[in-house]
Order: C-alpha cells, then sequence, then structure tokens
C-alpha cells in the first residue's frame, strides 16, 4: 500500500487554514473587545474632565449669587419703601409750610 503524501497534504492544509481562520477570529473578537474597553476608557475620561469643568461653573455661579443675594439683602423692601414714602410726604408738607412762611414774610417786608 502506497501513501498519497498529495490527499494527505491537501488535508493539512485545509486543517491549517481552518486553524488560521478560526485564530483570526478569536484575535479579531479579543481585539474588538479591547478596543470597546479603551473607547470606554476614553469617554469615561472625557466624561469626568466635562463634569470637572462643570462643577468649577457652578461653584463660579454659586459665588455670584451669593454676592448678588448679600446685595439684594440691602435693598429696601415694601415695608421700608412705604416708611421712606411716608417721611417724604412729611418732608413735602414741612417744606409747604416753610414756603408759605416765606410767602408772608416777603409780603410783610
Amino acid at each position: 500500500m502506497e501513501t498519497d503524501y498529495g490527499a494527505w497534504r491537501f488535508w493539512f492544509d485545509v486543517a491549517q487554514s481552518a486553524f488560521m481562520l478560526a485564530v483570526s477570529i478569536w484575535a479579531w473578537q479579543a481585539n474588538k473587545h479591547r478596543a470597546t474597553k479603551s473607547t470606554i476608557n476614553r469617554i469615561e475620561g472625557q466624561f469626568e474632565n466635562d463634569i470637572k469643568g462643570l462643577d468649577s461653573r457652578l461653584d463660579e455661579h454659586r459665588d455670584r449669587l451669593t454676592t448678588v443675594e448679600l446685595e439684594l439683602s440691602h435693598v429696601p423692601g415694601p415695608k421700608d419703601i412705604g416708611e421712606i414714602h411716608y417721611r417724604v410726604d412729611q418732608i413735602g408738607q414741612g417744606v409747604k409750610s416753610l414756603k408759605g412762611e416765606l410767602k408772608q414774610i416777603n409780603n410783610t417786608m
């Protein structure tokens, strides 16, 4: 019995090709997940940087809002405006009476 080396070689080439195909598919799957992980890590890093930037902006806005609230606490309220209006009316009446007195003094002279 003679061994047919051509047939053996053919089947060896088929097995080798199948093995190489399996290794290629495995490598593609492994690298696909690695690429996905690196992409996720990159996006997470960008997200963290964006959050830090937003935190700093919010800190700045909080400080500005605190300053505005402090300034607004010194602004007179409706009750204070009413008192100021009453005092201005009193001063206006006083000025009118002084005006009348000055007119009489002027007429007397």
